[in-house]
């Protein structure tokens, strides 16, 4: 037996359902995973006698799966508070130049602790990551974050600034070389089309399939993006009578089941009947594309029930740094008002759900995300509540300060092992 925990637990089933067990011995063994979760008055007394109580102030934690992020850019993480009332500017004036930086090893690696150190505390133990083009800032990431992560380095061969521009051979040497080292965790990544070339884009498209790498870019973030992408690519021959933003990744083959396509705000019937046609999915990251004065970049309302008729699959990510906040309490949050404030309530199980198991399973990672036995111990306790629903509780959760989420978790295991304790 590798650790013993009590605690109130909530395991989330679907967008519709959540098991709670309102006082469990949670039990985890030498591999890490749950070895038993029963309720304190049916466990044997050994567990019980020896199990770290995870309390709050006013009774058991509330002990969530570790969140998900299917969608973030490490590198970002400082410029997160910067303006960003046009997406493309942005990215000029303060991205770019930011990411940068991360061409250096110590800087790579000063920051890989920090935010490593701020993931683990706000409970996010898994995601889809972006880095900067750079080596050393994939290599600093990998080694330091805890959990279990699908990361790469973006790819921009064109439009984009002298520093951050690639020659198309110097990215087949460097993905290769990644590819190596990391395997499957590796994870193809043309920044978005507007940063590519077509050549460059089915090269990519060819070696994540060569290789069975996952796929992850943008599509459809901002109106401007998807005209100007649109023209650009129409000055190539081949590409004068193209539809769609869509049909320049699925030309270059990059559209299969293991691709996740951020954003996807403005699509098309076509863009989506391709989307679901090759079972792609889409990280949906409702904090960045909030109103400007949500600190988001004013992008638009993703259409998820549309993307659930049509039987696409997709989960909450935060777009950290045009997302505000790391939390994914705050991504929940984030997407609960937006839609409540159009008429439409998608229930704060869904939201869970979507930041959990859905994103957990899209990476290819079914073993997380729930709190059962048999899946891998990775959780998050959270203060204790009066409430006795736990759709409440909940709720009661997220009607806190959105400033206070990143540092709300009072307890963080992974892998059974408790690697943060507020209390200590």
């Amino acid at each position: 037996m590798k650790a013993i925990y009590r605690a109130r637990v909530f395991d989330p089933v679907s967008d519709y359902e959540l098991n709670e067990i309102p006082d469990a011995i949670l039990s985890v063994d030498s591999t890490g995973k749950i070895d038993s979760i029963t309720p304190f008055h049916e466990a044997p007394e050994q567990l019980c006698s020896n199990a770290k109580v995870l309390e709050g102030e006013s009774g058991l934690q509330i002990l969530l799966p570790g969140f998900c992020d299917l969608h973030f850019h490490w590198v970002q993480d400082l410029v997160c508070d910067l303006p960003k009332d046009h997406l493309l500017e942005w990215l000029n004036d303060y991205v770019f130049p930011e990411e940068s930086r991360f061409s250096s090893e110590e800087y790579s690696k000063e920051r890989a602790m920090d935010f490593a150190a701020k993931l683990v505390r706000c409970g996010t133990l898994g995601g889809g990551i972006y880095s900067s083009i750079h080596e050393p800032s994939v290599i600093q990431a990998m080694e330091h974050l805890r959990g279990d992560f699908r990361l790469g380095n973006v790819v921009m061969t064109r439009n984009s600034p002298d520093y951050l521009t690639e020659q198309l051979e110097d990215v087949k040497t460097l993905c290769s070389r990644l590819q190596l080292r990391f395997g499957p965790q590796y994870v193809i990544t043309p920044r978005f089309a507007l940063s590519c070339d077509p050549t460059t884009l089915e090269w990519l498209g060819a070696f994540a399939r060569e290789h069975g790498l996952y796929v992850q870019t943008h599509l459809s973030e901002t109106k401007t993006e998807i005209v100007e992408t649109l023209n650009y690519y129409r000055s190539f021959p081949g590409f004068e009578n193209i539809n769609s933003y869509l049909e320049i990744y699925s030309r270059a083959g990059l559209i299969h089941d293991q691709t996740i396509l951020g954003h996807c705000i403005h699509l098309q019937d076509e863009e989506i009947s391709i989307i679901a046609r090759n079972k792609a999915c889409i990280a949906h990251c409702p904090s960045s594309n909030a109103p400007i004065e949500e600190r988001g970049l004013g992008s638009g309302l993703f259409d998820f029930k549309r993307m659930d008729e049509e039987g696409i699959a997709w989960a909450l990510g935060s777009d950290i740094g045009a997302g505000p906040f790391l939390s994914m309490l705050d991504v929940m949050r984030s997407f609960l008002t937006q839609n409540r404030k159009k008429g439409i309530d998608p229930g704060v199980f869904r939201a869970l759900y979507r930041s959990t198991v859905k994103g957990n399973s899209l990476l290819g990672y079914p073993q997380k995300g729930h709190l059962r036995k048999g899946s891998q111990a990775d959780f998050v306790g959270f203060p204790s509540s009066c409430q006795s629903d736990p759709q409440k509780v909940l709720e009661e959760l997220l009607e806190r300060d959105r400033t206070e989420f990143n540092e709300l978790p009072m307890s963080v295991v992974s892998k059974g092992e408790l690697i943060f304790d507020s209390r200590v």
